[in-house]
């Protein structure tokens, strides 16, 4: 007797829905100077870093110095798009990519939990322009569009010997990028092993314990974090 396979469900809205993640890049590529009210604070900032020893007069009034901080993706990304683009497209390159990135993002979690894009990421792609990119919040926003990525790799990795060695490093760089970004990687891992050995029959408080430990490969940041402590002198370390 031959036996058949249930057919995979029609991803329909697959290609509407990378359209919607192109267009939410059309606020950037739009204006000449976005108005987000922390992309100037970053624009001076990276001025100062790329000029730093070789501009007098910047050296004159600002100081500049490197600390190990969980809030760095955008101001480690304008090195070598600043260099090949210059400092303004180079951040304005960053800006397309975060509501990009954080589209197809939301695409690859679907599709990794759900194996096709239904309204669920239609209507998430309404939330890309939240307050926090609106703010210019560039780092943060960096980091959760790659948390999406990251957990959509986390859930089709599953049963791989290999998934935990590799996202250590993950789980790193996500901290590099921004800290909370780590964080919320944290919790949607841990969600989503609660609900698969729930699912599987084990007891709630079972499930609990086995989905904590699970994010175990998430958890080397925990010593930056710690180590860091103060970054500059007069600095606030939440």
């Amino acid at each position: 007797m031959i036996g058949t396979s249930r057919p995979a469900p029609r991803d329909a809205w697959y290609w509407f829905a990378v359209l919607m993640a192109c267009v939410a890049t059309l606020p950037p590529l739009l204006t000449l100077y976005p108005m987000m009210t922390d992309y100037p604070a970053h624009l001076a900032r990276w001025h100062v870093m790329l000029e730093h020893g070789s501009n007098p007069v910047l050296d004159g009034y600002y100081g500049f110095r490197w600390a190990w901080s969980g809030n760095l993706g955008a101001d480690l990304l304008i090195f070598p798009l600043a260099a090949l683009f210059g400092l303004e497209t180079g951040g304005k390159i960053i800006l397309v990519m975060i509501p990009l990135l954080t589209g197809l993002g939301l695409i690859s979690v679907e599709r990794a939990l759900r194996g096709r894009v239904g309204v669920g990421t239609l209507l998430a792609m309404g939330t890309i322009w939240s307050p926090s990119l609106l703010m210019g919040f560039m780092n943060f926003t960096l980091s959760l569009a790659l948390v999406l990525f990251a957990f959509a790799f986390w859930v089709r990795s599953e049963g791989k010997v290999w998934r935990g060695a590799v996202f250590v490093p993950i789980g790193l760089i996500i901290w590099l990028c921004h800290q909370s970004g780590w964080g919320v990687l944290g919790v949607m891992v841990f969600a989503y092993e609660c609900h698969q050995r729930h699912a599987a029959g084990e007891s709630r408080w079972n499930s609990i314990w086995r989905a904590a430990l699970a994010t175990a490969p998430l958890w080397l940041p925990i010593v930056p974090t710690v180590l860091a402590g103060q970054q500059a002198p007069g600095s606030f370390s939440y």
